[in-house]
């Protein structure tokens, strides 16, 4: 489980595959003979989720301020590398339902306080719950987001570490109001349509449901019955471009699959995450 024990046992030859390596341990295995690394964009989104039943993430403006807040160019090239891409929807980019029109939030900070103030929950205090090495370089972005928050002259945020399973229990154990108000999480979605990351989380029936919209559950609905793919694929987009206005989460980065690998194998590295040894060769 740690990083470093994972790059330490690839570069003296113990294994020829490891996953999650952070950005800072690229050059490490690419300047050693014997090792290089290949990456992918990946089918997972990263994303912090608000329950809309709780102060202050009940209001629309509040959220949308904190997406102001962020600056996500800055985390996806200071924090990732360059390994990651920005989102704006529930939906990554290539993906059936994906509306190109839904541009990512803007860093603007002076937007974001004003929200702030419009939404009446100045002086708010909130904490984001982070899984500790699930995802790439998890912690270090939710310390960087919570960081972008707490500069705001009227919020103040902190981040609260997680085991990976303890969190995933709260979130799944199926009832709206034993789950983490703020949180930073991922979903990867291999079928590469929109209805299937909105279908969980985002309407009002949801197995993981924290924010419902009644013209989002609409729109769901029809989508689920629509057997024309063109109208069905509109009916998605509205519903990603009314996800985005309604911020129901911290919309983040495309997650980028990144393996250390030694040359005695082979191997295309598959944007699902699935590692299947059948399409490995040994050099």
């Amino acid at each position: 489980s740690e990083v470093s024990s994972r790059v330490s046992a690839l570069l003296a030859g113990e294994t020829d595959l490891t996953v999650n390596v952070p950005p800072n341990e690229v050059p490490r295995i690419e300047e050693q003979e014997g090792t290089d690394i290949t990456a992918v964009p990946s089918t997972r989104i990263i994303f912090a989720p608000m329950r809309y039943d709780v102060e202050p993430f009940s209001s629309p403006e509040f959220r949308r301020a904190l997406n102001y807040a962020v600056d996500l160019d800055s985390i996806i090239e200071n924090v990732l590398d360059g390994f990651g891409d920005p989102t704006s929807q529930a939906t990554l980019s290539g993906y059936t339902g994906h509306n190109d029109d839904v541009e990512p939030y803007p860093h603007d900070p002076e937007r974001a306080e004003e929200l702030v103030e419009e939404s009446g929950h100045a002086g708010a205090e909130i904490t984001l719950e982070t899984p500790v090495g699930r995802y790439l370089r998890d912690v270090e972005i939710a310390e960087t987001v919570a960081g972008f928050i707490d500069d705001l002259d009227n919020v103040s945020c902190s981040v609260q570490q997680r085991e990976f399973g303890a969190l995933v229990q709260e979130i799944v154990d199926g009832k709206l109001e034993t789950r983490p108000a703020f949180h930073l999480i991922g979903f990867g979605n291999p079928t590469f349509d929109a209805a299937r990351n909105i279908l969980p989380y985002l309407v009002s029936d949801g197995a993981w449901m924290h924010w419902a919209d009644d013209r989002v559950d609409e729109l769901m609905a029809q989508a689920g019955e629509e057997g024309d793919p063109e109208e069905r694929e509109a009916l998605l987009e509205e519903a990603n471009a009314i996800i985005h206005e309604e911020a129901p989460w911290v919309f983040l980065n495309r997650q980028y699959s990144v393996y250390g690998v030694s040359d005695r194998i082979e191997w295309d590295a598959r944007r699902d995450e699935r590692i299947v040894v059948k399409e490995m060769e040994l050099a």
